[in-house]
């Protein structure tokens, strides 16, 4: 199932990363972002994802380019975006609308990752069984949200927190949305305990979540 579903205002684009072609012209623009010598499917990964966020700007009816602080993605000012890639894809979205955006894409796991992702990822208050949707692709919408909750709320606090911070407590296979928990015990993080709706979809052989508030 490839049929997109983001709220109105929310824009997205995607773009496949295997079609990217890289030439000198782009020689400047990866010195400029300290790329000039990585490999070669980092540098199309990067372009993809910067082309994308290019087209989301415009939609939102904005005069800008996304530039690049400290590794992190700066949008223009009068609108918020999130930027996130897998192996085949690169995603973006940004809204006026939407104060705090977080996104994130995932290949579906590999059955020899569920394990991998049971330790790294998942706690106690995980769920890990859901009618209707196999291990590797329950899995994967868990670590997928919990990445996507990072990108949402970390321009919030400034504050790192991990995977076991993060519950994700319900899914609604029909609606495709989820509920995350989010509990921690420091000091600056306190006051935003609380539950977060997220939705989620599927994308050729990745799975996406997203999560957004207005304020």
């Amino acid at each position: 199932m490839n049929q997109i579903s983001f709220p109105d205002k929310i824009f997205y684009s995607f773009k496949k990363i295997s079609e990217i072609n890289i030439d000198q012209s782009y020689d400047s623009f990866f010195k400029r972002n300290d790329l000039f010598n990585a490999h070669i499917n980092r540098k199309k990964e990067f372009l993809a994802g910067r082309i994308a966020a290019s087209e989301v700007i415009k939609k939102c009816g904005i005069n800008g380019d996304l530039e690049r602080k400290d590794s992190i993605p700066v949008w223009p000012k009068m609108m918020c975006g999130s930027l996130t890639h897998d192996k085949k894809w690169a995603l973006a979205v940004g809204s006026i609308e939407y104060c705090f955006i977080g996104i994130d894409l995932e290949e579906v796991i590999t059955k020899k990752r569920i394990s991998v992702i049971e330790k790294q990822v998942l706690n106690d208050n995980d769920i890990r069984v859901k009618e209707q949707i196999n291990t590797q692709e329950l899995y994967t919408i868990i670590f997928c949200a919990k990445e996507a909750f990072y990108k949402f709320l970390y321009p919030k606090v400034r504050t790192y927190f991990g995977f076991s911070e993060a519950s994700i407590i319900g899914l609604d296979t029909f609606h495709q949305r989820g509920t995350l928990e989010f509990h921690s015990s420091k000091d600056n993080l306190l006051k935003y305990n609380r539950d977060y709706q997220f939705l989620y979809g599927r994308y050729y052989d990745s799975i996406y979540c997203l999560f957004y508030e207005k304020n």
